[in-house]
């Protein structure tokens, strides 16, 4: 990759090409969680997308063989189910590994319990072969879960589960200090597949993978996140690109590393390892000494610390806030209609019944449904 952020031999694009919906890969990394992975492959076998599916298993093995069922089961997808991981095994090494698989020009990662939808991730391929300089893209998430006393029903929450704005700074240091002010993970956007290889190889050679599940920081989300933006433009786009499950919870066990933006932390043998070779491509990219490259990359993680702060600081008072008003105010008939109206209204996402919208989220909540208890 070059200095202005393009990678070496990326394809020539132009604005009239319109991708086909067949080249690019979805990657699914799973692990022993057999009926997340069948509600997901039953709802692109329902899409009928002609998009190539590789399934990254590193579940125990009579799991692997009910995964192996459901796979068999799909009519319209091509599968393949790459089941040669441990289950001690990190999940981004898995990640790279099948990556490094494909053979189409695009390639995305969907997680087991989300939902990532074709006609939105189509429009992220069609918006990276006519934006050169760009070479990641995705929409908006929503989050979906069931609805309160009603356990068959399942409710689409409006609100972007990734709240993210396009990344479009000229300087590499300007778009990792936005990027890392209002982090958005960018493991599944749509990327260009070169460009990711050689993301991956990066991040292989950095060594701050770990071997085993356990990651101390998340090293191995954010390290080829903060790549991305320092090599890459990264688009973001108005409209629906996925829906994430807001009950599930992760299988990988992370550490609690958690202030390693502090001073009193810098000297963690695995965050200095990190900073190092951040700073070492940022120079490169940016062209500014190692010193000052090490600055920002510091200065990119106290911002993401403050921001994941005040994050937990908001949720906490939500849902403080939520619990006081339905103890005080929501017990009684006309609470309860107001408390409605306002779900209804700010709360739900209810597209109108004949947009491509509504259909999607009509194909997610079928495979949910059969899929449940």
């Amino acid at each position: 990759m070059n200095r202005d952020g393009e990678a070496a031999k990326s394809p020539s694009r132009t604005a009239e090409e319109v991708p086909d919906p067949s080249d690019c890969s979805i990657v699914i990394p799973t692990f022993n969680r057999p009926r997340y992975l069948a509600r997901l492959l039953q709802y692109y076998d329902a899409t009928g997308a002609s998009l190539p599916v590789i399934v990254a298993d590193s579940s125990p093995d009579d799991v692997k063989r009910i995964n192996e069922e459901s796979i068999a089961a799909c009519r319209n997808l091509d599968v393949v189910h790459r089941a040669l991981y441990a289950p001690s095994l990190n999940p981004f090494n898995k990640i790279i590994d099948a990556v490094a698989s494909v053979a189409t020009r695009f390639v995305v990662c969907c997680a087991d319990d989300d939902f990532l939808i074709p006609p939105g991730m189509q429009a992220a391929t069609a918006f990276l072969s006519s934006h050169p300089g760009y070479h990641a893209a995705q929409g908006a998430f929503v989050g979906f879960r069931h609805a309160e006393g009603a356990a068959g029903e399942i409710e689409f929450i409006r609100g972007s589960m990734y709240p993210a704005s396009p990344i479009d700074d000229a300087r590499a240091e300007a778009r990792l200090l936005r990027h890392m002010g209002a982090y958005t993970p960018t493991i599944y956007a749509v990327h260009e597949t070169p460009f990711i290889r050689q993301i991956h190889a990066y991040t292989v050679e950095s060594g701050v993978i770990p071997a085993s599940g356990r990651d101390p920081f998340l090293y191995s989300e954010l390290y080829p996140s903060m790549l991305t933006v320092i090599y890459s433009r990264f688009g973001s786009l108005p409209l629906l690109y996925g829906a994430r499950d807001m009950n599930s919870v992760s299988q990988y066990e992370y550490g609690s590393e958690l202030d390693v933006a502090q001073k009193t932390a810098l000297s963690s043998e695995r965050y200095v390892l990190f900073r190092s070779s951040l700073a070492a491509h940022l120079g490169a990219v940016a062209g500014i000494d190692r010193e000052e490259a090490l600055f920002v990359v510091d200065r990119a993680m106290e911002k993401y610390r403050a921001a994941q702060l005040v994050r937990a600081r908001r949720t906490g008072i939500l849902a403080r806030s939520t619990r006081a008003a339905r103890s005080v105010f929501l017990q009684n008939r006309t609470g309860n209609r107001l408390r409605q109206w306002y779900r209804e209204r700010w709360y739900l996402d209810s597209p109108p019944s004949d947009s491509w919208e509504s259909r999607e989220y009509s194909r997610i909540r079928e495979a949910i449904l059969r899929n449940s208890g």
